[in-house]
């Protein structure tokens, strides 16, 4: 019996490893007798454990109760940082969520360190399967939560249905599937057409690993053995790193779900495990044919398969309006986006304008309108468009990355032209083999009577 017990504990050791949960550490906010929280660890006063009012920390009615946190960090809401609530007041007050539009509690914000807060009915942290439009997989600490969005009492996270949930670049490390490389389009649903789909993997605020050589290791989670798809090496600078994944007929046949993708990162030296991607990657398996012609983002017809342009590789990239837009820069995004109003697909970037200084001078998109009507097809090996192209958001358009109009050539790319090799394939295969032996025997059944 005891060695039955031993052999389903370390199988459930076993499972619970192999499964991923060793992600990376999150920081922790809890409800607490003010006197058990440390001055430089609390967060705000409260009148309750829960359904309490709140009073910041040098109000004047003396709380009892304090939302304390795991780490220390700065409580003033210095210029430019955005509040975890607002209160109504510095005392006895009702809050209200941070991300509010028009917000009426504007004179008493409440902050911690660089902590970014959105509000939402999703557990922090978890799949969006809300209604709300937020998403929660890039949110993960859990700080508490409000009665309503507004004139609202305070409680812990398990009291209300409006969660407030935050992340930080100092305090919490990230991983996370993403469209580009500058890991600014994060990605939980994927169009894959094997051998053309790519996907980029994205960590950061790795101290771990910082400037160090790393490996990403991709899985697909199962019950009990998750299936182990590839490895990828890397190198981390400033804690951070971009590694993409073109994910092939080999890679895909090493599972028969394509519903639980993540991975996790290894420190290349010790071999220690720095964290687990945060929420799961479904993959759509397509028809190759569905990559057949498409070059630019112009070329996808529907705002369904517009809104999936990375399901065929490089249209985004092919799109932008000027060789200057470098889309594996950090502060540009590469991307198709549907215009409602022509009823078409037009390619687009998202640019940050900086100074010398790394101050922010503008931001905003520059989108193309091209026509990708070149009389040759692909059938030379490139294809010829023009643009014209608008330009919306802050600071002067830059012209350099954003001009007016151009045109330029572009190589077509490959297209995978073996459809992905299922069941009936392998069947008609084993036939064919079949037929052929057949014939095989007998020819030699006739060639050994002959000689009789």
């Amino acid at each position: 019996m005891k060695k039955v017990l031993m052999s389903l504990f370390v199988l459930s050791l076993f499972v619970f490893i192999s499964s991923g949960v060793f992600a990376a550490r999150i920081p922790v906010f809890t409800i607490v007798d003010k006197n058990s929280c440390n001055d430089n660890n609390e967060v705000l006063r409260l009148s309750d454990l829960t359904n309490a009012h709140g009073e910041v920390l040098n109000g004047a009615g003396n709380y009892p109760y304090a939302l304390c946190s795991d780490y220390v960090a700065n409580q003033v809401c210095d210029a430019g940082e955005k509040p975890i609530i607002q209160l109504s007041s510095s005392t006895n007050a009702h809050a209200e969520v941070p991300d509010i539009s028009p917000s009426q509690y504007t004179t008493t914000p409440v902050c911690y360190g660089d902590l970014d807060c959105v509000s939402t009915s999703d557990t922090c942290g978890t799949n969006d399967n809300s209604a709300d439009g937020k998403d929660a997989t890039t949110y993960p600490i859990s700080i508490l939560s409000l009665s309503s969005s507004s004139n609202a009492h305070i409680g812990p996270s398990s009291a209300y249905t409006t969660k407030i949930c935050c992340t930080s670049v100092t305090y919490v490390t990230s991983a996370f599937w993403s469209k580009n490389e500058a890991g600014s389009i994060k990605i939980n649903d994927l169009n894959v057409v094997p051998g053309k789909t790519q996907i980029y993997l994205v960590i950061s605020n790795v101290e771990s690993a910082r400037d160090a050589d790393i490996r990403f290791e991709i899985l697909e989670r199962d019950a009990f053995i998750n299936d182990k798809i590839k490895t990828i090496t890397s190198a981390t600078v400033g804690g951070k790193a971009s590694e993409i994944w073109t994910i092939t007929k080999e890679d895909l046949s090493k599972t028969k779900d394509f519903n639980e993708f993540f991975f996790k990162v290894y420190s290349e030296s010790s071999s220690t495990q720095v964290i687990t991607s945060y929420g799961s990657l479904k993959m759509n398996i397509q028809d190759p044919s569905i990559c057949e012609g498409k070059n630019l983002c112009s070329d996808y017809k529907d705002k369904s398969s517009c809104d999936n342009y990375n399901t065929c590789s490089g249209v985004a990239e092919n799109s932008r309006v000027s060789t200057q837009i470098d889309c594996s820069d950090p502060l540009t995004t590469c991307f198709c986006e549907w215009n409602s109003t022509r009823g078409a697909c037009s390619g687009a970037s998202k640019i940050t304008t900086v100074n010398l200084a790394g101050e922010v001078t503008g931001s905003g998109n520059c989108v193309t309108i091209p026509d990708s009507s070149d009389p040759n097809g692909c059938s030379d090996g490139f294809i010829s468009y023009s643009w014209t192209a608008t330009w919306t958001g802050t600071g002067k358009r830059p012209l350099d990355s954003c001009p007016l109009t151009g045109s330029q050539s572009i190589a077509c790319p490959a297209q995978v032209q073996l459809p992905f090799f299922d069941g009936i394939h392998f069947l008609i295969t084993i036939l064919i083999i079949s037929a052929i032996y057949a014939i095989m025997i007998l020819k030699h059944k006739k060639t050994h009577r002959k000689k009789k």
